[in-house]
């Protein structure tokens, strides 16, 4: 049972992943080479990260019944490292309307 939650778990982060990594390379310049080879290091690095860990997160299953607090505390640091690798994003509130700007009354033109 435990270990079928873990799997699930995993497979949601994967999507997870693939889903934000898909939503970067659509920021991508296209033709900037540079720009693609840094983003596509960057995302086979996640993408190990999160193999290795779920590896991990196997191996200390199936060695005691104490692995359930290992898996806790390994779930717990996959969402912190998931929330700090999210890109910041910073909500205004929207702007207050004015009142509606009324023309200023002309001066009597001199003679």
């Amino acid at each position: 049972m435990q270990r079928s939650l873990i799997q699930r778990q995993q497979q949601s982060d994967e999507f997870a992943l693939q889903l934000r990594q898909s939503q970067q390379r659509l920021l991508v310049v296209p033709g900037d080479l540079n720009q693609q080879q840094d983003l596509e290091a960057r995302q086979v690095q996640e993408r190990q990260r999160l193999e290795s860990l779920g590896a991990q997160q196997q191996r200390s299953l199936g060695q005691d019944g104490a692995g359930r607090l290992a898996i806790e505390r390994q779930q717990a640091d996959r969402d912190r490292q998931m929330e700090l690798q999210r890109p910041f994003e910073l909500r205004l509130p929207p702007p207050r309307a004015r009142d509606p700007i009324t023309p200023r009354p002309k001066d009597p033109e001199p003679y």
